[in-house]
């Protein structure tokens, strides 16, 4: 299948703002502009086909993208949150992933977008359990996945913002070493190793590596049939 096929698996990002309804509307519009940025960083990692992903606000404290990749998607999940987290004014978002077709990508955004992507998305963003702030649901989603999804985002609330800061670095393509990591926070190399140990990021990073080669292989499956 080409990159431009409707019915390749894709992913559709869904969250909202969580304590938006208390938060003053600098805070609630300084997120989206971080969002919105964050976004189009992303769409520039080497495994992203560098097409938009189409960020769109809607319900007020809501919001919709899409990327293109299932085996980077929960890399592009947890960056988002490590950014916010490190941004002054600005407020966490809960994310459900949604995996499966875009059969339209929209008119001039994704209001009028359609596919199982934005279904399992939705849905999934529906049923989040009170407290959480990450699911996944889809093409190819087991109940893996599901679990990875929950230990990650468990983990993850518990990063300091010097702790979220490094992995945010570390997780970014265009970074590569724990010294690049230091030069650009102006701290050691020793400090940087050992925000992320604290972090926990040597498992995360495993975690997502495994998540990356399940869905390759699904892919693979599919694609011989």
């Amino acid at each position: 299948m080409s990159k431009h096929d409707p019915f390749q698996p894709r992913c559709v990002l869904t969250g909202d703002l969580i304590r938006a309804t208390g938060a003053s509307d600098r805070e609630v519009e300084r997120t989206f502009e971080n969002l919105e940025s964050l976004f189009e960083q992303i769409e520039g990692w080497p495994w992203e086909p560098h097409q938009p992903s189409r960020f769109t606000r809607f319900r007020g404290d809501g919001w919709h993208a899409i990327l293109y990749s299932p085996e980077r998607v929960l890399t592009a999940a947890l960056y988002l949150f490590a950014c916010l987290r490190t941004s002054e004014d600005t407020l966490a978002t809960r994310i459900s992933i949604g995996i499966g077709d875009i059969a339209f990508a929209g008119t001039t955004d994704l209001s009028d977008a359609r596919g199982t992507a934005f279904i399992h998305s939705g849905r999934a963003l529906d049923e989040m359990p009170r407290g959480h702030w990450l699911s996944v649901s889809g093409a190819g989603v087991t109940p893996l996945h599901r679990a990875t999804c929950l230990l990650i985002a468990e983990r993850a609330t518990r990063w300091s913002v010097e702790q979220a800061n490094a992995v945010s670095f570390a997780l970014s393509p265009a970074v590569a070493t724990q010294s690049d990591i230091a030069e650009r926070l102006g701290v050691s190399t020793q400090a940087v190793n050992a925000r992320l140990t604290a972090a926990g990021f040597q498992t995360i990073r495993q975690a997502l590596d495994l998540w990356a080669d399940s869905f390759h292989s699904h892919s693979q499956t599919e694609h011989a049939r």
